[in-house]
């Protein structure tokens, strides 16, 4: 299995180099976001296939329409999102 280091030239001099690890870096972030992004996509089609589309994980209430087509991986309706959201920020203080 190849990775994009194989794939970028690392030869030259200093400031070659540098942009060398500079594209590596943005390239395995990019990737990794793909991979996070596909993983929701595959969870989003596996709750389809279940009938769980669009039912909220923490409170079992339906997600709103609206939400959902901003985003189609939200898990949490906006009430449980916004109350995860404020226990992170009280854990923070």
């Amino acid at each position: 299995l190849s990775t994009v280091r194989d794939h970028v030239d690392f030869e030259g001099d200093e400031a070659d180099e540098m942009q060398a690890n500079l594209i590596v870096s943005m390239s395995e972030e990019i990737i990794a976001r793909n991979a996070y992004k596909l993983s929701q996509i595959n969870i989003a089609l596996s709750k389809i296939k279940q009938n769980e589309f669009g039912i909220c994980e923490e409170c079992g209430e339906s997600i709103s329409e609206k939400r959902l087509e901003f985003n189609p991986h939200f898990i949490k309706c906006i009430s449980c999102a916004e109350e995860e959201e404020l226990r992170a920020k009280q854990k923070r203080k």
